[in-house]
């Protein structure tokens, strides 16, 4: 009686268990390419490929940074993408102390003129100098970080702010946003300290003063040589004010968090978080690894990025219950170039392209 017992107590849980297993399929995410209004294909394939990035002044508005051909523009036929050869101005107006691989962080928009009463607290450009090497992490290819960052404002003057010993930035292009919602930008920069980790930092130029300031920075991550990397800044939640994503610890676990900022107080502070993403491959100096895009038409923006063995990416949003993922892509190497929103075809529709760690571009395409 009791292997009866026994046996019929084992297949009720092995009954359960395959509900439980069915429900939760039944609850995935859909593949991007089925159901979801986008659909995903390959457009080609570069040697050496090491970025993406957007460009007005390539055929398809997109540019790619090559291990022996340095930046490429690119044209699109319709179907494929192909070299059109070098790509104008990137890397010929660089400062010249920029750091190595350094790029120059741009303002969104069109800057006001140098006359206007706000072009002092507008910074147009951005970007890192004073090479050191007191930190050591290598994380992004080398041990060599930034100490200063500058500041370009569209009243022409250029400001620095230069770190005590105890920090660096271990960053390559600083991001230029508004991280408050009030209309004026500031500038986020990944700052770490020797002995406690990277954070987030922002800066500006307050109305009236002569030298940038830091504003606020986030709680560091704790542990030297932990590494954390933006994701951008959007109004994810609807609550009318951006929140600043952040994947901390790509290599590690891969948190994904938002950060709000109330545009007074000198402390970021953390509103969510869940794990499970990358946006970074140990070495690499591709850092935009993530793309913000309305995916579903709904009005609010969603954040596309990898999972964390890259090979997947994932559509995810915020809902009353915090952070959901709403669709997911499996690609057949994994993502080791930025994601970059771009109208290749010119059909005033976007599309969001990535590439691979073998050199394959690839594209989601919004379906009719």
């Amino acid at each position: 009686m009791m292997t009866t017992r026994r046996l019929a107590f084992c297949l009720a849980a092995l009954l359960l268990v395959a509900l439980l297993l069915v429900a939760g399929a039944l609850r995935a995410p859909p593949a991007l390419a089925q159901g979801f209004g986008w659909s995903a294909q390959t457009l080609g394939r570069i040697d050496g490929l090491i970025d993406l990035r957007a460009s007005p002044h390539s055929p398809s508005g997109l540019i790619a940074l090559t291990r022996d051909g340095g930046w490429r523009a690119l044209a699109f036929d319709g179907e494929a993408l192909t070299d059109a050869g070098a790509a104008p101005f990137m890397g010929k107006l660089a400062p010249p102390e920029i750091i190595p691989h350094g790029r120059v962080g741009v303002a969104p928009g069109a800057p006001p003129a140098p006359d206007d009463p706000t072009a002092a607290t507008t910074p147009n450009a951005a970007w890192f100098e004073g090479a050191t090497r007191r930190y050591g992490h290598g994380v992004l290819g080398d041990a060599v970080e930034g100490s200063v960052l500058q500041v370009a404002f569209a009243d022409r003057r250029i400001l620095a702010h230069r770190l005590p010993e105890s920090a660096v930035f271990e960053d390559l292009e600083p991001r230029i946003l508004d991280a408050d919602g009030d209309g004026t930008l500031e500038v986020l920069a990944i700052k770490a300290y020797l002995d406690r980790g990277a954070t987030l930092a922002l800066y500006a130029a307050p109305a009236g003063a002569d030298r940038l300031v830091e504003l606020a920075e986030a709680a560091p991550i704790g542990r030297q040589n932990r590494w954390l990397n933006p994701a951008g800044a959007a109004d994810f939640d609807g609550d009318g004010r951006p929140e600043i994503a952040v994947v901390r610890t790509p290599h590690i676990g891969g948190l994904l968090i938002h950060y709000a900022w109330d545009g007074a107080s000198a402390r970021l502070v953390e509103e969510r978080r869940v794990a499970g993403y990358s946006t970074h491959a140990i070495g690499s100096q591709a850092l935009g690894l993530a793309a913000i895009h309305d995916m579903d038409a709904d009005g609010r923006p969603d954040l596309v990025l990898p999972k964390q063995d890259r090979r997947m990416l994932a559509v995810v949003t915020v809902t009353d219950a915090g952070f959901a993922e709403t669709a997911r892509l499996m690609n057949p190497a994994p993502v080791a170039a930025s994601l970059v929103v771009v109208d290749l075809d010119r059909d005033g529709d976007a599309e969001i392209v990535w590439g691979l760690e073998d050199g394959a571009i690839r594209a989601l395409s919004r379906v009719d």
